[in-house]
């Protein structure tokens, strides 16, 4: 009984040291911002879960808490092909300004980046990158909503930003 329970304890402390390693390019602290994010998963369907069935709807909602300017590039892939989502970004990407004359808050849709002329659901990566002041001033959630029957029965998931190492390119 003795040896399993040191087993079990010797297995534990593994697990745990395994789940508490990280690598310096993993790690995201306010001495160095990370300026580079990937979401590896979405969905997103033409139609809102509002008003369609069965529809995915991806959001992410952004607040900037600095004093200057930033902007915030996002560039879709596409799963399956590896190649960027057609739509009005292409392969460089929308610009979204914050601070000065732009908002400070906004919701992203990535319905509106996606053009659903030849197909009606993507399955996507995508990436994140932050320009100008400070980027551990600005804030993202991102939400996969999937409604089933009717806009009331819903399914959702929050879509974790992973940071990407400095120099990273796409």
């Amino acid at each position: 009984m003795k040896r399993i329970s040191t087993i079990t304890l010797k297995a534990t402390l593994i697990a745990i040291a395994f789940l508490a390693w990280q690598t310096p390019d993993m790690i995201a602290s306010a001495q160095t911002p990370v300026s580079s994010f990937e979401i590896v998963h979405f969905a997103e369907t033409k139609g809102r879960i509002t008003d369609t069935k069965n529809a995915f709807d991806t959001t992410m909602y952004t607040h900037y808490a600095g004093t200057g300017t930033l902007t915030l590039n996002i560039v879709l892939y596409d799963e399956r092909t590896g190649l960027p989502i057609p739509g009005p970004c292409g392969s460089t990407g929308c610009d979204f300004p914050y601070g000065g004359n732009a908002p400070r808050r906004r919701a992203i849709h990535f319905e509106d980046l996606c053009d659903f002329t030849n197909q009606n659901l993507f399955l996507g990566v995508a990436f994140l990158t932050l320009r100008g002041d400070v980027p551990s001033t600005f804030v993202a959630d991102t939400y996969l909503v999937n409604s089933r029957e009717n806009a009331f029965d819903l399914s959702y998931v929050m879509l974790p930003l992973h940071p990407l190492p400095s120099g990273f390119r796409r």
